[in-house]
């Protein structure tokens, strides 16, 4: 059975102007001036170039570290409580404290010790729900936009055997999480162009 795609234009998204990938570094630039430590947000589905565009971010700013959903999400049926998880951390770095969290081990991965979050450093979280991660606190927010059958390459293309019976189940999970969290955020960046997402990771 084919599932109907999600709509993307919810209200939280339709006054946010479409910027290019290039366009919307120079958009966070005049983000990152407004604090000496901020938060960026990038949100979009699976496959949507998240993650290629968080390792332009880091490399835009060096002093800047990037917390990746697809860390938290234990498994492929914990998408809420994962975000959760984030919004938890983030509010810990706000208050000045270093959190620190295990990444899960994906099938295929070698275990990774924990991963500080510094309270001293800016940071970038990206993935699916990250947009209500920073939801009233970030500084810059983006949601990345392309088609379903290219996120869907993307995704099958990055993550292969391990990712494809996961598919639809975890596209209904951001379908369900999306309906009950309508996206938001200060831009929207068009992605169709975007590279494929090098660092093989679940979402």
């Amino acid at each position: 059975m084919n599932t109907p795609p999600i709509a993307v234009r919810s209200p939280g998204l339709a006054a946010a102007p479409t910027l290019s990938p290039d366009a919307v570094l120079a958009w966070f630039d005049t983000r990152a001036s407004l604090n000496e430590r901020w938060l960026f947000t990038l949100d979009g589905r699976s496959g949507a170039g998240k993650t290629q565009l968080s390792d332009r971010l880091a490399q835009h700013y060096p002093r800047a570290q990037v917390l990746h959903l697809d860390d938290l999400y234990r498994d492929w049926d914990s998408l809420p409580s994962g975000v959760l998880r984030a919004r938890q951390l983030v509010e810990h770095w706000r208050a000045g404290r270093s959190p620190s969290y295990k990444p899960t081990q994906w099938a295929g991965m070698p275990p990774r010790e924990r991963e500080p979050i510094h309270a001293t450093r800016s940071l970038i979280v990206e993935g699916v729900g990250a947009g209500w991660v920073g939801q009233n606190i970030a500084e810059g927010s983006a949601w990345l936009e392309a088609s379903r059958e290219q996120r869907r390459i993307r995704a099958l293309r990055r993550d292969g055997e391990m990712f494809a019976p996961y598919w639809v189940s975890w596209e209904a999970q951001e379908r369900s999480w999306f309906t009950a969290h309508p996206p938001r955020a200060d831009v929207v960046v068009d992605a169709s162009d975007l590279t494929d997402e090098e660092r093989s990771a679940a979402h």
